[in-house]
């Protein structure tokens, strides 16, 4: 008989103290508190939910996440990059999160100017003119607009008449603006010598641009006086007239849209933007009168004039007897009017027959070395022919300059070119060695059997 004496004994006993009395009794109060309490913090997180939009958290990292002074920093940042379409977005979030930002206007100028470089012209233009609707009280930056948002219409090929209205609207600035004679029409348009006047005005500010000197009003200003001339304006409206046409149909054909274009354009671009960076920083050479003062007495010896001649020359022939010319010359008139009549000039004239250069230490292209002429005195002339290539020659020495070294005051202007030549290729080379250790820049070796070995790297040095 198997007894329970072995066998775990399992039970729950009562529970100690005040749980004692309650247990199995919570009252139906407490309950509906309970549910209500969290009823009330589901409707706080639907609230949130939707107050804000299902936008993603900050901690995502994304544009629309930083705060408006970040997002500044950050659009800049793009920008420095050469990040144009991202560098736009982020200050168009920038807007959209500052709405009463008091510089609106000129951050969509920035925007659109932005997706320009980004050649997203159709963004553009519609930013550019928000962008004029927003600098309704800024006529300046109203102006600036109008070019920008004509050159979007041209890149997009907008050339109706609605292209042609608001580009005339925004290039004269007003609708009062006389728009003189009609030159030409293009496709029903009429073109006026005020538009003529325009694209005069952009073709010289293009020039200037690729030579670097945008801004230099004044030879702004020759340029304008030299296409002023009638001629000229014939001349350049016609290639203006031939330009427009084949640029309006290679627009139409897609040809701004070719690969090839687009790399040709961009090594154009490229060269630019490299020649206008060394304009700027040579722009910053500026001597003073002690720099041309130090210049000039370091390098006094080059600008030392040698000591010239002024001569008469006359080729003898070959068959004539020089002791028989010499005979019949006692004077220097004697020279100059036996001279005369070999060449057949009744009168003494000055301008058909000016007198040769020699200059001491270098040799003629006639006489060859002529350093026995400088022993002559003024008046004087050769007693023996001077033979060189085979030909023969009498001299008449006419003047005689010693060797001097002119004051700085007489050439300053050349002593400035030299000096601005000198420091410009100075700068040059200091450029390039600077920006060769900003941007780790490390040349390659080549040995005679064609193999590379690595040359030493600069190192960034920000």
């Amino acid at each position: 008989m198997t007894t329970d004496l072995n066998r775990p004994h399992l039970s729950l006993g009562d529970p100690p103290g005040r749980l004692r009395h309650t247990a199995g009794t919570v009252p139906r109060g407490w309950l509906i508190l309970i549910v209500a309490l969290q009823l009330a913090v589901l409707g706080v997180l639907a609230w949130s939910l939707l107050q804000r939009g299902g936008r993603p958290a900050a901690s995502g990292g994304g544009i629309a996440a930083e705060s408006p002074g970040r997002q500044r920093e950050l659009a800049h940042e793009l920008e420095n990059r050469s990040l144009y379409a991202q560098a736009a977005e982020a200050w168009e979030e920038y807007l959209r999160s500052t709405p009463q930002a008091r510089d609106r206007a000129e951050v969509w100028f920035r925007v659109g100017r932005l997706l320009m470089q980004a050649e997203q012209f159709d963004r553009a233009a519609a930013v550019l003119l928000r962008c004029e609707q927003a600098a309704e009280d800024d006529p300046a930056l109203r102006k600036k607009v109008g070019p920008e948002l004509v050159t979007c219409l041209r890149r997009l090929g907008l050339y109706g008449e609605v292209g042609r209205e608001l580009s005339r609207r925004v290039e004269a600035g007003a609708g009062d603006v006389q728009q003189g004679k009609v030159l030409a029409t293009l496709a029903g348009e009429s073109l006026t010598e005020a538009d003529l006047d325009r694209l005069i005005e952009r073709r010289v500010d293009q020039m200037l641009a690729m030579q670097g000197a945008a801004g230099v009003e004044t030879l702004r200003q020759q340029l304008l006086d030299e296409f002023a001339r009638p001629e000229t304006r014939r001349q350049l409206f016609d290639e203006l007239l031939q330009t427009e046409l084949f640029t309006r149909r290679a627009r139409e054909l897609g040809l701004d849209r070719e690969q090839e274009y687009v790399t040709a354009r961009q090594a154009v671009e490229d060269h630019l933007l490299a020649a206008r960076f060394q304009a700027r920083e040579l722009a910053k050479i500026q001597p003073t009168d002690v720099d041309l003062e130090a210049f000039y007495k370091l390098g006094e010896s080059q600008y030392r004039h040698p000591e010239t001649l002024t001569v008469r020359i006359e080729e003898l022939q070959p068959d004539e007897q020089a002791a028989a010319v010499l005979e019949g010359i006692r004077s220097a008139d004697d020279f100059r009017q036996w001279q005369r009549k070999r060449r057949g000039e009744p009168e003494p004239d000055e301008e058909k027959s000016p007198p040769d250069t020699l200059v001491r230490g270098q040799p003629h292209p006639r006489l060859g070395n002529a350093e026995s002429l400088f022993a002559l005195e003024p008046h004087a002339w050769t007693k023996e022919p001077l033979e060189h290539d085979g030909r023969r020659f009498l001299v008449l020495i006419e003047g005689k300059s010693p060797a001097r070294t002119p004051p700085l005051a007489e050439i300053r202007d050349r002593v400035r070119a030299d000096y601005v030549a000198r420091k410009r290729e100075e700068m040059s080379r200091r450029l390039a060695d600077e920006l060769m250790q900003r941007y780790q820049v490390q040349l390659e070796r080549w040995d005679g059997g064609g193999k590379q070995t690595p040359a030493p790297a600069a190192r960034a040095t920000d």
